[in-house]
């Protein structure tokens, strides 16, 4: 009895000094893991109003690359005519709105004093405003001078890019219309001529757009919301607050306190803690968005409750509590069986969590060989904590270094910062495929213009470099180029001129008409059809391990303007992705002029060899008929029919080349010409380069000889240029697309060389030479 008396009193003397220890050691652990926790959720938050800042800012860069597209367009036209640069004006203008329906207007202003050569004022502008809903508005403005205070004059004096504050206007164009039911702004690029001012473009685009940004909640009750320079909400949950200034939703004082609305205007970023307008404390972050060369930048925010941040850690207090309350029970029984036997044990566990609570995550520090005891499943409990930790730290580093495949098992449903690590890594991912998806469009449009634009060859060599190309870059098994043949008249179809099928060539006869199968259905609709269910045995594609169908089919036409010149065929095994489908739609675009241009010269070419032979057939005739005098009445009613049929081409030849609308010329090893057809007759009548059959064109180019006669000797050479330069004639200036190849007898020599001219069309402006480059060609 005495010993077990002075055991209880051995324990009731300890016991307290053990509770105040181990209460201790909880409330330290907790305390810091409570503050890492709350640390750990900030950072989370501002990091997710960062990428979404950074998804914003793409988005309305997009926007403004538009309107510095816009304003930038219109400079090549500073010295064109009113006329040319009008039509140029609203045709841009229509085509942007008519091809997206968020832009309310596009628009441009110009200066007078640059594009009008009789107005020597340092203000007044000319407006062209064309409307998504309503017709368009052209109109003068500030012939009296600029308005002060004006959005116009503040770009006229800062020449730099801007979206401006947010405004409502009505989505209709009609300026009395005062329902201002649109939300949106104005996106302003300015016009710059060596420097100088000379205008703005820009376009006006509802902010509704931008509304998703509220529905992004990382956290619980959180709010995502859109900030313009002058703190005006765009995009909020509450839409109410739409349109209102941030003193809505939180307190003027604390605006002012912490400065908010200045660290937009700046673009600052922040992190604090404030209590909003509804009497609850949250967590503020915000982190701005740079728009262009603009000094106005918008700002992506989110506010989180603190309650919801403390949610978590306070469960983990409340658990840590109820450990500590069951830990002072395990240690009252421990020290009443055997007192020393846990001293060592806990000492180690609580190093090791305040390891953990100051951010320590060391593998090597788990605690080996754990007690079967309540010791040391705090043991284990704290290595799996260590486990979780140090595997959230490796995947974070790995997203961080540009691993976006690895994988992550989150440790539970409650797993938030797991969670929030996932959605970063795909949000990531999902950034850099369709990064990657537009590199491949761009380098295959570069790819392809370049093959398009060296087009030296034979026809048939031509298509069976496209197509072949074509399959290897988009990785499809099998395709086919079917071209219109209207040889005859009454007899057109669609000629398959090339096929490609696992690199390897099928040179194959096949006609289809235009009314027959998909290809047929194609060329009818003008527009792609894309098949996953195909009809039986509709095609098949062949390989070293056999014959299969394939899985996926689609067909692309190519058209010029709205005029079908051919039809594409792919067939794959796998399904071809609708990014490479919309890239194969615009290199048709560019192939439909290259194939218009090489049936031209063919035509063009046959029509000179059939003239050709027959004038040899002519002389031969006359020939015989001196030698045969005998026979002279039939050989002169032989010749009188041969005339005709000479005249009959000639006249077939004329009308072709005369119809076509573009300007051709014809001329000889001794730059003699031989032909030319009336557009360029009607196109030179009247100037110092007017010309007839007979004529040397060298001599007729005056001091443009020297410019022109190297190029000219290439072709008689045997080479082939085509190239788009600027044109001025009658002090009118154009762009003209030029096309120069030479023509063979049937032994392969050079015995003419042609020009074909022509008015270059939008796509050619890209590819304009200067002087230096044409010269250096």
């Amino acid at each position: 009895m005495k010993v077990r008396g002075l055991k209880y009193k051995l324990l009731m003397m300890t016991m307290p000094v053990v509770i105040l220890v181990f209460l201790a050691c909880i409330g330290f652990i907790v305390v810091t893991l409570r503050s890492q926790a709350i640390e750990d959720n900030e950072k989370l938050a501002f990091s997710y109003v960062e990428n979404l800042a950074n998804e914003v800012k793409a988005r309305l860069n997009e926007d403004i690359g538009l309107s510095r597209a816009i304003a930038s367009s219109v400079v090549p036209y500073k010295d064109s005519t009113g006329v040319a640069r009008e039509n140029f004006i609203k045709g841009m203008l229509s085509g942007i709105i008519q091809t997206e329906e968020r832009y309310h207007s596009a628009w441009l202003s110009v200066e007078l004093q640059h594009f009008e050569p009789t107005w020597d004022k340092a203000y007044g502008r000319k407006r062209y405003t064309f409307y998504h809903t309503g017709s368009p508005a052209i109109d003068s403005a500030n012939l009296e001078g600029d308005l002060k205070g004006s959005n116009y004059l503040q770009l006229k004096q800062t020449r730099k890019e801007e979206v401006n504050d947010p405004y409502y206007y009505t989505q209709y164009s009609d300026a009395g219309d005062e329902r201002n039911d649109v939300f949106g702004t104005s996106i302003c690029a300015p016009v710059l001529i060596n420097g100088q001012f000379g205008g703005v473009g820009g376009v006006d685009i509802s902010l509704e757009y931008f509304q998703y940004v509220s529905d992004f909640k990382p956290f619980e009750n959180s709010e995502t919301f859109l900030l313009s320079n002058n703190g005006t909400f765009v995009a909020h949950p509450n839409k109410t607050l739409i349109g209102k200034n941030m003193d809505e939703m939180i307190s003027p004082d604390i605006v002012e306190e912490f400065a908010l609305d200045l660290r937009v205007k700046k673009g600052q970023s922040y992190l604090v803690d404030v209590e909003l307008n509804n009497g609850e404390s949250h967590l503020l972050a915000l982190a701005p968005i740079e728009l262009g060369n603009s000094d106005y930048p918008w700002a992506i925010g989110i506010a989180v409750p603190k309650s919801v941040i403390l949610s978590e850690v306070n469960k983990s207090l409340l658990q840590s509590l109820l450990i500590a309350l069951l830990g002072m029970g395990i240690v009252g029984f421990v020290l009443w069986k055997i007192a020393g036997s846990i001293t060592d044990p806990l000492k180690r566990v609580n190093a090791l969590i305040k390891d953990i609570a100051h951010g320590d995550i060391n593998l090597n520090k788990k605690v080996s060989k754990p007690s079967e005891d309540e010791v040391g499943e705090i043991s284990v409990s704290a290595n799996i904590l260590i486990d979780n930790l140090n595997n959230k730290v490796e995947f974070a580093k790995g997203i961080g270094e540009g691993n976006l495949d690895l994988v992550h098992e989150v440790a539970g449903e409650q797993d938030i910062l797991g969670q929030s690590l996932i959605t970063m890594r795909d949000s990531l991912k999902e950034a850099r495929e369709e990064e990657e998806r537009r590199s491949w469009v761009n380098r295959g449009l570069a790819k392809f213009t370049e093959i398009l634009r060296l087009n030296e060859e034979e026809l048939e060599a031509f298509y069976i470099k496209v197509i072949s190309e074509m399959v290897k870059y988009l990785g499809v098994n099998q395709a086919g180029l079917f071209i219109i043949n209207d040889d005859e008249e009454n007899d057109i179809y669609l000629e398959l001129v090339a096929a490609y099928a696992y690199e390897r060539r099928k040179f194959l006869e096949k006609r289809i008409e235009l009314n027959q199968g998909l290809v047929g259905q194609c060329y009818r609709e003008k527009d792609k059809l894309v098949l996953t269910e195909l009809p039986d045995n509709y095609i098949r594609i062949t390989s070293g391990l056999g014959v299969a169908p394939p899985t996926h089919v689609f067909l692309v036409p190519i058209k010029l303007e709205e005029e079908v010149l051919g039809v594409m065929e792919f067939a794959s095994f796998e399904i071809v992705e609708d990014y490479k489908i919309e890239f194969v739609e615009k290199v048709a675009e560019n192939l439909a002029s290259t194939i218009s241009t090489l049936k031209t010269n063919q035509r063009t070419r046959v029509l000179l060899e059939q003239s050709q032979q027959q004038s040899e057939e002519l002389r031969s005739q006359e020939e015989e008929m001196r030698q045969n005098m005998e026979e002279m009445e039939a050989t002169q009613e032989e010749m009188r029919r041969t005339q005709r049929l000479v005249e009959k081409n000639q006249m077939l030849m004329e009308v072709l080349l005369n119809q076509a609308g573009d300007s051709v010329i014809v001329f000889d090893q001794q730059f003699n010409i031989v032909l030319l057809n009336e557009v360029l007759k009607k196109r030179y009548h009247g100037t110092q380069f007017q010309m007839a059959v007979g004529d040397n064109i060298l001599e007729r180019l005056g001091d443009h000889r020297t410019l022109w006669e190297k190029h000219y000797k290439k072709v008689l050479a045997g080479e082939s240029l085509q190239f788009t330069i600027k044109s001025q004639l009658n002090e009118a200036e154009n762009y003209r697309f030029y096309f120069m190849s030479p023509i063979r007898d049937s032994s392969g020599d050079v015995l003419y060389a042609s020009v074909i001219t022509r008015d270059a069309n939008v796509d050619q402006y890209g590819h304009v030479l200067s002087k230096e480059e044409f010269e250096a060609l």
